[in-house]
């Protein structure tokens, strides 16, 4: 697996994970948990934004 494919995998799992927090605590996305799950994701699409911008070598 190469580095965006597994960064695509990982973005894949914190969007699952936060949507299990989030039915979890009732939609309340000012939980601390659903906070953080929320903060990591928008942390690996960031990544990938800027993995799509960088050309290959």
């Amino acid at each position: 697996m190469n580095d965006k494919e597994e960064l695509l995998y990982l973005i894949e799992i914190s969007r699952k994970v936060l949507i299990e927090l989030a039915q979890q605590y009732n939609y309340n996305f000012q939980h601390p948990e659903v906070l953080a799950a929320s903060q990591k994701l928008d942390e690996l699409l960031l990544k990938a934004a800027f993995f799509s911008e960088v050309p290959p070598n």
